[in-house]
């Protein structure tokens, strides 16, 4: 060993060439490094939630080594290759649990913009045009006429104003 030669926490705390020796090929990834430290921290805590994912660990760490490092497992198993192909469906779950409802959600608000949002929308439109041609009658570019208008405004406002 050089000294220049850099260690993976795994190196240091299991000991160099350990986990090499032990997993092959997968020890070089530091996530391989991880998981066997979580799995041995989690070994001194008991717990039941903890034991239960340590046994999770160990089991994909035992299944991993059999397919990748000693070449036990080659698909001859219908089951193990059905789940591998399928990559455990996790995909399958996740289509289920959160694309389905995120897509019928989406379905819903596409709905609910098309037939109320839109329909609203064109309803005041309509409506504003239907104004516009009530009101174009009003403006006729005569002088006196919008001072025979404004004539009127005020003296209702009088009114209103006396009457009170």
């Amino acid at each position: 060993m050089s000294a220049r030669q850099v260690f993976t926490p795994g190196q240091l705390v299991i000991g160099y060439g350990l986990l090499t020796a032990l997993l092959g090929g997968l020890a070089a990834s530091p996530i391989t490094t991880l998981i066997v430290l979580n799995v041995a921290m989690g070994v001194f805590y008991l717990g039941n939630f903890l034991f239960k994912g340590v046994l999770v660990a160990v089991g994909g760490l035992v299944l991993g080594w059999l397919i990748y490092a000693a070449r036990a497992v080659r698909g001859e198993s219908a089951g193990v290759a059905a789940l591998l192909a399928h990559q455990f469906y996790v995909e399958d779950a996740y289509n289920a649990v959160v694309v389905a409802p995120a897509r019928a959600l989406a379905r819903a608000c596409g709905m609910f913009d098309r037939n109320e949002i839109d329909a609203t929308v064109n309803w005041v439109g309509r409506e504003t045009g239907w104004a516009g041609q009530a009101l174009r009658r009003l403006e006729t570019g005569y002088l006196r006429q919008y001072a025979a208008y404004v004539m009127v405004g005020v003296l209702l406002i009088l009114v209103y104003w006396v009457s009170r």
